[in-house]
C-alpha cells in the first residue's frame, strides 16, 4: 500500500476518529450548551465531558513524559473526582477507574510487545515471504481501528445528553446513563472486533499464497503507536517447494506466529469485553439486569468459540494445505511434522482462556464483597 493511493486512508482511522471527536462537539456545541442553560445536570455533563476530551489530547497527541503510571494517574482522577462530587463522600466506585484504566494499558503494553517480537523475528529478520508481511499490515490496520472506540464514547454522550433533557433525568442519572451507553457501547464494538478477528484466523495464510511482490508502507504515527517510523519492504514470495520440508514447516510455524497476533489480540479484547461488563453489573439501576456470573460465562464462551477454535481452524486449513501434495509415508511423516509436535500448537488453553473471562469478573466481585463489608463496618 503506497501513500497516495485509495486505500490510504484505512491507515489513519486513529487520527479520523480523533479528529471526530474534537470535532463532532464542536457541531453540536449550540444546541446542547442551549439545553443545558436550562436543564442544569445537563451542563454538569458538558462540562465533564469537555474536560475527558481535553485530557484524551492532551494524553495522546503530547509528548508529556507521565508514562504508563501518569498516564492512569491522570484519566482516574478526572472520573474519580467526578464520582467524589456526585456521591459526595468516599465510596468503593473511586477503585473502578483505577483498575480499568490500568488493565487497559497494560494489555496495550503487552500487545505492544508482542508486535515488535514477531516484527523483529519476520520482517526484520529478512523473513522475505510477502503474505507475511500483508497479514502483518493487516494486523496494523486492525490495531488502529480500535481507536474508533472514541466514537463510540462520543455517540454515548449525545446520545445520553439528548434523553437526559428530554426525559428530564437527574444529575446523577444522567451520568449513570451515559456511563452506561458508553460501556455497553465499547463492550459491543469489542465483540465486533473480535468476530473480525476469529475471521481472519480462520483464513489467514491459508488461501491466496501464490507467488506475489507486495510493497508496504508502515505509518509513522506518534510515541504512543506500536510502530514508531516509516519502512518500505518490496519482497517477492516463493511457494516451499515440495520435497524441501523444511522449508514447509518452517513456513508452518511462522504462520502460526503471525495467526498468534490475531489470537492475542482477540484475546486482549474478551478482557475488555469481560472488564466492562464487570464495571456494568457494578451500576445501580442499569437497564439489563445480569450478573458477574453471565458476565464470565459470555466472555468464556465467546474466547472458545470465536478466538480460540478459529485459530485452530486457521492452522488446520494450512497444514491440509501444505501436506495434499504428498503421499504415502511422506504424508504421515509430513502430518506428523505439523500436528501437535509443532510450537504452533503451544498455547495455554486453559489459563488464557478463563483468564481473559473469568478475572475480571472475580475481580469486580471481590470489590464488591470488600466495599460492602467497608461500607459496613464504617455505616457509610
Amino acid at each position: 500500500m503506497h501513500i497516495g493511493s485509495k486505500n490510504t486512508w484505512r491507515i489513519y482511522p486513529r487520527f479520523i476518529g480523533a479528529f471526530l471527536l474534537l470535532l463532532a462537539p464542536g457541531l453540536l456545541l449550540i444546541p446542547i450548551t442551549v439545553l443545558g442553560l436550562s436543564h442544569r445536570p445537563l451542563l454538569y455533563l458538558e462540562v465533564f465531558f469537555f474536560a475527558l476530551v481535553v485530557l484524551h489530547f492532551f494524553l495522546t497527541f503530547v509528548n508529556t513524559g507521565l508514562g504508563h503510571f501518569g498516564t492512569i494517574v491522570a484519566y482516574a482522577a478526572l472520573v474519580d473526582l467526578t464520582i467524589l462530587i456526585l456521591v459526595g463522600r468516599p465510596t468503593i466506585y473511586l477503585l473502578l477507574p483505577p483498575l480499568v484504566a490500568g488493565l487497559l494499558v497494560a494489555s496495550s503494553v503487552l500487545l505492544a510487545y508482542l508486535v515488535n517480537h514477531h516484527l523483529i523475528r519476520n520482517v526484520l529478520g529478512k523473513f522475505r515471504r510477502a503474505d507475511f508481511q500483508r497479514e502483518l499490515e493487516t494486523f496494523q490496520v486492525e490495531l488502529r481501528y480500535r481507536h474508533l472506540y472514541n466514537i463510540i464514547i462520543l455517540v454515548a454522550f449525545y446520545t445520553a445528553s439528548f434523553m437526559g433533557y428530554f426525559l428530564q433525568w437527574t444529575t446523577s442519572l444522567l451520568f449513570l446513563r451515559f456511563t452506561e451507553f458508553a460501556i455497553l457501547g465499547i463492550a459491543g464494538g469489542s465483540l465486533h472486533r473480535i468476530v473480525k478477528d476469529g475471521m481472519r484466523m480462520s483464513r489467514a495464510l491459508s488461501e491466496d499464497v501464490s507467488p506475489s511482490v507486495i510493497s508496504i508502507c508502515w505509518s509513522a504515527g506518534s510515541a504512543r503507536d506500536y510502530f514508531r517510523r516509516m519502512v518500505e519492504i518490496a519482497c517477492g514470495f516463493e511457494r516451499p517447494k515440495v520435497d524441501d520440508r523444511e522449508a514447509i514447516v518452517d513456513y508452518f510455524d511462522r504462520a502460526a506466529e503471525i495467526r498468534k497476533l490475531f489470537y492475542y489480540s482477540s484475546l486482549l479484547l474478551v478482557l475488555v469485553m469481560a472488564l466492562y461488563g464487570s464495571a456494568y453489573v457494578m451500576i445501580p439501576c442499569r437497564l439489563i439486569m445480569i450478573g458477574f456470573r453471565h458476565v464470565a460465562a459470555v466472555c468464556v464462551f465467546t474466547a472458545i468459540a470465536l478466538v480460540q477454535v478459529p485459530y485452530y481452524i486457521g492452522q488446520k486449513r494450512l497444514a491440509l494445505e501444505l501436506t495434499r501434495s504428498f503421499s504415502g509415508t511422506e504424508w504421515r511423516e509430513m502430518r506428523a511434522l505439523l500436528g501437535k509436535q509443532s510450537p504452533a500448537w503451544d498455547l495455554l488453553h486453559t489459563g488464557e482462556l478463563l483468564g481473559a473471562g473469568v478475572m475480571p469478573p472475580l475481580v469486580m466481585w471481590l470489590l464488591t464483597v470488600g466495599g460492602n463489608a467497608l461500607k459496613h463496618v464504617l455505616n457509610w
